[in-house]
């Protein structure tokens, strides 16, 4: 297995989006953990684009698996 730590900045929505691709994926994903960084005391950094304050930062941690066949 391979652990990895994403980090991303989106809305709940694109996270979502995301989450549904991990798990379509071909290989075998394990979302081990994942946070979601408060932006309640980033709120004055978005009064130039309020837009942003949608957007969140997320850390997620995961895994994948790879399976290997064994010869018969």
């Amino acid at each position: 297995y391979f652990p990895y730590q994403i980090k991303v900045r989106c809305t709940f929505e694109q996270f979502a989006e995301l989450i549904n691709a991990l798990e379509k994926n071909e290989r075998i994903i394990l979302i081990n953990e994942f946070r979601f960084i408060s932006n309640v005391k980033k709120i004055s950094k978005f009064k130039d684009n309020p837009k942003d304050i949608m957007k969140h930062d997320i850390e997620l941690d995961v895994t994948t698996v790879t399976l290997r066949s064994v010869g018969v």
